[in-house]
Formats: C-alpha cells, sequence, structure tokens
C-alpha cells in the first residue's frame, strides 16, 4: 500500500478512496495553484449554539492531509478548505487541527494525504477519501486517514473524554468518488 504511514483500523471508516503517483512538476505547474486558490475560501465553522467539534489528526511521520468540505455535501461539490488555526496550506505529519461543525445534519469531508518522495524529481503518492456523518450539539468527534489493503478511507470516532476509549460513529458512511481525488466530488447517496 501506498500510504502505509497511515495506520489502519478495524473501526468505523468510510473506504473507497484512490491511490496515485503524481509527478512533481505536474503538482507545481497545476495543483498548487489550485490549492491556494481553494486556500482563499475555507470552511466558516458555526457561531451560534448546536455544534460540534471535530478534531482530525494525522498519526503519519511522512504524510501531508488536506482536510475539506463542501457547500453540497450530496455531490461532494463546492469544497472548501477545513479553515483551522493553524493549519494553513494543509496538515504536516504528526498534527492535528479543531474546529467547530454544524450538528444535526449531514456534515462531509474529504481527506487527501500526500507523501512525497525521491530526489531529485520528487514524486507524489495520494489518495482521497470522502465520507458523510450526522454530528450531535455538544459532542467531540476525532478524525483520521487509515490505509489499508483497499485503499484509503476515512474514520470518524466519538470522543467521550477522559480514559473512555474513542468509539466509532455509527452514522458514519462511505462516500465514492465521482472522478480523479477530491476535485471530482463523490457521488449522490
Amino acid at each position: 500500500m501506498i500510504l502505509a504511514a497511515a495506520r489502519p483500523s478495524p473501526h468505523a471508516s468510510a473506504t473507497g478512496g484512490h491511490v496515485k503517483r503524481v509527478n512533481k512538476q505536474f503538482i507545481t505547474a497545476t495543483i498548487a495553484p489550485l490549492l491556494a486558490l481553494a486556500g482563499c475560501v475555507t470552511y466558516q465553522p458555526p457561531t451560534a449554539e448546536g455544534s460540534a467539534t471535530l478534531s482530525i489528526r494525522n498519526p503519519s511521520d511522512t504524510m501531508r492531509l488536506y482536510p475539506r468540505t463542501f457547500v453540497d455535501g450530496r455531490t461532494c461539490s463546492g469544497g472548501r478548505m477545513v479553515g483551522m488555526s493553524g493549519l494553513g496550506f494543509g496538515m504536516g505529519p504528526r498534527g492535528d487541527a479543531e474546529s467547530k461543525i454544524d450538528a444535526g445534519k449531514e456534515f462531509t469531508l474529504s481527506l487527501l494525504g500526500q507523501i512525497a518522495y525521491g530526489y531529485p524529481n520528487r514524486t507524489i503518492s495520494s489518495c482521497t477519501a470522502f465520507a458523510t456523518f450526522v454530528p450531535q450539539a455538544g459532542q467531540r468527534y476525532v478524525t483520521e486517514l487509515a490505509s489499508g489493503s483497499g485503499g484509503c478511507r476515512v474514520e470518524v470516532f466519538v470522543d467521550q473524554g477522559g480514559s473512555t476509549p474513542l468509539q466509532p460513529e455509527p452514522s458514519l458512511r462511505s462516500r465514492r468518488p465521482a472522478g480523479s481525488g477530491d476535485k471530482g466530488g463523490c457521488l449522490p447517496d
């Protein structure tokens, strides 16, 4: 598996991510400017009551993680970088970030993981997965991108706090990509 640095888990997960390798020159010429533009439109967390907390963790030592949410969660269109303090253009290895999200309605996100390797012509290996779940008001959630033999998947857990183990989020469901990577959106259920 390409993203072996992300740990697989037998818990709640959304599978169906795509894995691909891309040349560095392609990234520099096409993807980097798009990411810069996408960063200009960020997810605006709710300010009113009735929100939940989402913590995104990157457990990998080598992977960079790019979380996105969508204006239209049904088709994963109108993607926005998740605006989290200190996140910038993606999350570095072993990083984590947190944001408030709307509760009581479906929340769809994608996690794009990228690992660069090889010198001088760096190759990028990436995997994108989509998932939807219904956050509950006042609840805290933890999400990660995990990989296995079938590709990558978004995992979402309920965090009860303290020494209570993380529990799989029961409303989590996988979203199948409609195209290549997270730019193509996802297929409606």
